[in-house]
Parts: C-alpha cells; structure tokens; sequence
C-alpha cells in the first residue's frame, strides 16, 4: 500500500449569521483526497432572553467537479436549542494556555456535578473574532470564575465573552465526493440569538502508486504494514484483529465481516490507543466493514462504515 498524507484545513473562519439569515460555507475541492471528515463546529453569540429553538446545518456534498445541480444533504440536523448565558471575563488578558477564566457571575457554567460534569462553551473574542474558540469548562468557583479542561490556544482581553451553548460535529463524508460544503441555516427560528459557525475538514490522500493487499482470515491477526483489506470469516470462531501502534503506523486498514454466524469480529487498538474514543470496535453482522486511518498520534479515524 502506499503511503498515505492527512492534512487538517481551515474552510470556514468563526463568523456569525443574525438571526433569520444562512450562511453558505466555502466549496472544498476534494478530487485528489481518498477520503475526507468535516468537522463543523457552532455557537450561539447574542444575547437574547427568548429561549432559541434551534440552528440548523447541513452538510453537503456534490459528485460533480463544478456547476450547482448536483448537490446532495448529507446530513441535516437541528442543535443548540436553549436559552443563552453570556458573561464578559474579567482576565486582563487570559493568556495562551490559562486553563481559569474570571468572572463576576457563574450562573449558566455550573459544570463539575455528576448530572453536569462538563460543559462545552464558546470563548467568542470581540477584537479579532478568528481567534474565537471552544473551551470545556469543568468546575467553578461561585462568581468568581470558571476552570476549563485544556488551556486556551489563543491570548483574550477582558472584553472576550464566554457563552454556554456551543456544538461540535464531526462527519465522515461519502468516498467519492469531489466537492462539499456546510449550510449554516439561522431561519429555523425566527426569534432567537445569532449564530457563529466554523468549519475544519481533514484529508486523506495518497502519496505514490497504491497497491492494493487483500487477506482473508478465519483466526486472530495482528496488522502491520502489509495489510491493507482484511476479509474475516468468523463462522468457526470469535475473531480479533489487533491493530499495531497509531502512532508508529500511519495506515489505511479496510475490514469486512464476510460470514452469517453470530461470532463477532473485534478490532482491537493497541495499549491506550482507541477507535474514534472507544476502545474497541465490532463487526457482528454480515456485510459489515469500517475504514479506519491512523491520526498518527493515539487514534483511530473511523473515515466510513
């Protein structure tokens, strides 16, 4: 097999839709990529005492190199309903890394109970809005501040605001697609706050000639660099395939469940590595198959299934 390139990109910076108003996101030219995941990622920003019923976002992806009559939804979703707290930080300034924002009131970033052990906010920046980004925060001390999982990645005044209703999707776009794009929808509710949006995409693409390695298995298997496609018969028996280190093999693995049993085939990471966050991942059913690249540090990239 070939070896293979992923890059992360910036389509769409933060920027915010007004209520009753779209936003179409810039067309991403997929032709050279194997494979592609968009990572979409939303907020609400002003403020508004109605509660807002919800913002909606579609992904879509088209088969055709140029022209507009060949898009398809993807995925269509409605998120972030609720009503919205906004607090100014009182850092002067919150530096890169800070993982404690101060605050005069807490009300809304209550995080750190067992009904609310985190809470996925938007630290929205009011000199340069491109620098905005999502913070977890995990506990807090009552009006006076908050404490965030990870330490922030860009420097924020004191006229920065953190917001509490903020989204974040990642979606594995179909193989094939040459184009895509996100619609960013703010008229599913006509009276709410505006939105803020942003959107990443990683790309998979190949470097050199590919050759395809076809194995059919019926017993366990540790992968290496010489597999590619794995066929796995579990009718006599449960199967684990165990996949080497993320962060030593940077690869491409396809694997397939071929037979009717009730055996389960299990992809298994290696040490702490995990599977999209899992530690493992099942095939139980005929005809069931995943792909599944390595993101070169701990984890498993499910790309489809």
């Amino acid at each position: 097999m070939c070896a293979l390139s992923m890059a992360g990109l910036e389509v769409d910076v933060w920027a915010l839709n007004a209520t009753n108003t779209i936003r179409t996101g810039s067309i991403i030219d997929l032709s050279s990529n194997y494979s592609s995941i968009i990572h979409v990622s939303v907020a609400l920003g002003t403020a508004d005492t109605t509660a807002h019923n919800g913002s909606r976002i579609i992904i879509q992806a088209s088969s055709a190199a140029s022209g507009n009559d060949n898009w398809t939804n993807i995925q269509d979703f409605v998120t972030l309903a609720g009503t919205l707290q906004l607090e100014t930080i009182t850092n002067n300034p919150l530096n890169v890394g800070g993982t404690t924002i101060t605050m005069a009131s807490t009300t809304g970033f209550e995080a750190g109970a067992a009904n609310k052990p985190s809470i996925l906010c938007f630290l929205k920046d009011t000199v340069d809005i491109t620098k905005s980004e999502l913070v977890v925060v995990t506990a807090y001390s009552l009006n006076t501040s908050v404490t965030l999982l990870e330490g922030v990645t860009n420097s924020h005044t004191n006229t920065a605001v953190l917001n509490n209703i903020a989204a974040t999707f990642a979606i594995a776009l179909p193989l094939g697609t040459l184009r895509a794009r996100v619609i960013y929808d703010n008229t599913y509710t006509t009276a709410g706050c505006g939105l803020y949006s942003r959107t990443h995409i990683v790309q998979v693409s190949a470097l050199g000639s590919l050759r395809y390695n076809t194995t059919t298995i019926v017993n366990n298997l540790t992968l290496d660099n010489t597999h590619t496609f794995i066929l796995a018969n579990a009718a006599s028996n449960t199967i684990t395939v165990s996949l080497p280190s993320a962060a030593t093999f940077k690869n491409l693995y396809f694997l397939k469940k071929t037979d009717t049993s009730a055996n389960v085939v299990t992809i298994s990471p290696n040490g702490t590595d995990t599977i999209d966050g899992q530690s493992n991942y099942l095939l139980e059913l005929q005809g069931e198959f995943v792909a599944i690249i390595s993101n070169g540090v701990s984890t498993w990239e499910v790309m489809a299934e």
